[in-house]
């Protein structure tokens, strides 16, 4: 496909009424500070099925139970009120124990990500080894080659602009990788980026490689092209 058509579906793909409906909108819906919106985007991110209407949903209950004690999605952490809603759901208490964790050591996803970037090549390091130790195998996966979709689209999610929420400035954007489900994979196969559709971290970044020749500053607006080529096309 010519660049120029290319760089037309990446601007169809960011318009952020694409994402109103997904949990990405209830992202930029909620009031919060940057802590407590970063906080929500990763139980987003770990909780997401490749289901828009259903991780919409699991992200909106999830929120209504927070409010339920608190305006303030970090503080709810912090102050471990998820003991209480949570003790009977125990994929959910994982998850929220590990963000604890975080908060008691750095406060902040940011500052722990930035920390780890002083010794680590990839942001990627820092999540593999915090999930090392916690016993989250049923959320996030742990084979060296997958791409980790989970971890890119919340660094894609911090790092960039809308429809994005550009709240890190620890990273650039050429440090991203494309984060790939079945749905872009199926389209970069049709585009014939790849030979297969398979999701792994060979696929993922020669996906993100091409698309660096492409939007050399940001190789992420090549996810924005493949979804906007998948929705026009149910790739």
């Amino acid at each position: 496909m010519a660049k120029d058509e290319l760089i037309k579906l990446a601007y169809e793909g960011e318009n952020p009424e694409r994402f109103k409906d997904t949990f990405i909108g209830v992202l930029h819906t909620y009031i919060g500070r940057d802590y407590d919106r970063e906080m929500l985007a990763f139980v987003g991110c770990a909780l997401m099925t490749g289901d828009e209407q259903k991780d919409k949903e699991t992200l909106e209950g999830f929120l209504s139970t927070v409010r339920q004690r608190t305006p303030s999605v970090w503080e709810y952490i912090d102050l471990e009120f998820y003991m209480m809603d949570y003790a009977m759901d125990v994929r959910m208490l994982r998850l929220l124990i590990l963000l604890h964790e975080v908060i008691l050591t750095t406060q902040t996803i940011e500052k722990s990500v930035k920390m780890s970037l002083r010794y680590n090549k990839s942001a990627e390091d820092f999540f593999l080894k915090l999930f090392a130790n916690a016993e989250v195998d049923d959320i996030f996966s742990f084979d060296e080659n997958d791409p980790q979709t989970k971890i890119w689209t919340f660094l894609r999610l911090m790092v960039r602009n809308a429809p994005d929420l550009h709240q890190w400035r620890i990273m650039k954007l050429t440090d991203l990788l494309i984060p790939i489900d079945e749905k872009i994979a199926r389209a970069a196969k049709s585009l014939g980026i790849t030979s297969t559709d398979e999701l792994t971290k060979e696929n993922q970044i020669r996906i993100t490689n091409y698309f660096r020749f492409v939007f050399h500053e940001d190789p992420v607006k090549g996810y924005y092209a493949l979804l906007a080529y998948s929705d026009n096309n149910k790739a």
